[in-house]
């Protein structure tokens, strides 16, 4: 059978104030210039809104693009752009999106910049609370011990994406590991990160340390960093992701729509005890908390 590739992309734009160029919030404007757009491309599209805020915008789905939304925060763009069998067509699409996201922008007296961190952003609690988009999941997060505020200064990232078969999926993921450094140093472009010049010349990727490090489970941290080990196999990886002593986030309710993991409301269900991805799947039956009825 011949195989065919598919290749994708996640791209993120840190926003700014074109009179200040301080960070911005976009609007809810924003995403309604976003449709007007889709719309005059005459394609299927929809708006995507909040789980805990049901009238607050936070993305636009359209049969092209994929959907047009926010990551962390409202300072923050990322465009999930629908998967293509030829790098040509979404190369297309990439430019598109900027387009549409650039002219919607431009009518609010806004601007991607090309930085992956926004060089004036703070990411202090006032900014947090100015900042983060309204999604369930968040809560969890601080209820896992992390600070989330780690990341609120629109520190972005583009993910280029390709299929490979199932059985050359550990070779896959040792290679781009194994590339990572060069990667980034072929791609960084952040030297500044709260009004101060870094230590890095890249320093995007020091905000895990500062998030997953009073993490409740120590293994938050260890998975976000380079393995010890080449993955040879999936066991290896599956294992040293989802094995003994890494610890399971939440599952969903049974009677729950699978919508985004970033869109749960009110459908997470904690396992009882310090269970890994593997530990639970191994039970037959495991006891469990509704996260709304935990008190954090």
């Amino acid at each position: 059978m011949k195989q065919i590739n598919t290749f994708g992309a996640e791209v993120e734009k840190p926003v700014t104030n074109l009179k200040t160029g301080q960070s911005y919030p976009v609007s809810q404007n924003f995403f309604k210039r976003l449709k007007k757009a889709a719309d005059k491309r005459q394609v299927k599209n929809h708006y995507h809104f909040s789980d805990l805020k049901p009238k607050t915008i936070i993305g636009l789905v359209a049969d092209d693009l994929g959907e047009q939304g926010l990551d962390n925060g409202f300072n923050l763009l990322e465009t999930s752009l629908s998967y293509q069998r030829s790098l040509t067509v979404l190369y297309q699409k990439m430019l598109t999106d900027l387009k549409v996201t650039q002219d919607a922008l431009e009518k609010e007296g806004a601007a991607v910049i090309n930085l992956a961190i926004h060089p004036l952003a703070k990411r202090d609690m006032a900014t947090y609370r100015k900042m983060v988009a309204p999604k369930g999941v968040y809560q969890w997060l601080w209820y896992r011990g992390w600070d989330h505020t780690a990341g609120i200064d629109a520190r972005a990232q583009n993910s280029p994406t390709t299929s490979v078969s199932v059985w050359k999926a550990a070779e896959a993921v040792s290679v781009v590991l194994g590339c990572s450094a060069a990667i980034i140093a072929l791609f960084g472009n952040s030297p500044f990160e709260e009004s101060k010049r870094s230590n890095y010349k890249e320093c995007r990727l020091t905000m895990w340390d500062r998030m997953m490090g009073h993490a409740k489970s120590k293994a938050d941290l260890i998975t976000a960093r380079f393995p010890d080990y080449k993955f040879e196999t999936l066991v290896q990886y599956f294992n040293w992701m989802f094995g003994k002593g890494t610890q399971i986030y939440f599952v969903l309710t049974r009677d729950s729509t699978y919508s985004g993991y970033k869109s749960m409301g009110d459908k997470m269900l904690i396992p009882q005890g310090q269970l890994s991805v593997l530990g639970y799947l191994s039970k037959k039956k495991c006891p469990a908390y509704l996260f709304r009825t935990i008190d954090k």
